[in-house]
């Protein structure tokens, strides 16, 4: 299986959002991926609607710009899976799985942890980082509601961890490839041989 990979084009600056990548022969057998930072809030699928009918299929996760303009954690996934809803092969993951041919994708944002929650780091990142300025997060009642935090991303980052670890033993147990896709660093697992 060919893959194509693509991360942080950040479409939504300078006047970039029509922007589609050059074809390559054997697109039509391929997998893209695109590894979040792709575009914000309900534009972030703007290019895999674009592109679908060109690869076999579009695997896609959410980085962390793609909730800089209002993107709640709690909604936005299901906001854009909404609005890829009618194409059948663009398969948005957020702690979710598809499999193409005889490959698993596992698929997780994978927020970071910190440096296993490291109080200095998350004091910085809360004072530096825009994500803890720009992103909004709260209850399904009230997603919106407060400032997304260094403590929300750990918690989603152990979720996704753990999803991603379960994922993997079962791709390994049913003796299937797998590829795991994130737009954060990838924790580091034992090596799981087939």
């Amino acid at each position: 299986m060919k893959i194509r990979y693509m991360s942080d084009l950040h479409l939504e600056f300078d006047g970039r959002n029509e922007w589609v990548p050059p074809a390559v022969p054997d697109d039509a057998d391929a997998v893209l991926v695109l590894a979040g930072d792709i575009d914000v809030d309900k534009h972030a699928t703007r290019l895999a609607r674009r592109v679908a009918g060109h690869f076999r299929a579009v695997v896609q996760i959410c980085g962390n710009h793609e909730y800089y303009k209002g993107g709640s954690p709690v909604r936005l996934i299901d906001k854009l899976r909404d609005t890829v809803s009618d194409l059948t092969n663009v398969h948005l993951l957020e702690n979710g799985t598809i499999t193409v041919g005889d490959v698993r994708f596992i698929g997780a944002t994978l927020w970071s942890d910190f440096n296993w929650a490291d109080p200095a780091s998350m004091q910085l990142a809360r004072e530096q980082m825009n994500d803890f300025k720009r992103i909004r997060t709260g209850s399904v009642k009230a997603p919106y509601s407060r400032a997304f935090s260094p403590s929300d991303a750990i918690r989603i980052h152990l979720q996704s961890r753990a999803f991603i670890r379960e994922e993997l033993e079962q791709a390994r147990a049913a003796g299937q490839k797998a590829v795991v896709v994130t737009h954060c660093r990838l924790p580091v697992f034992r090596p799981i041989r087939n």
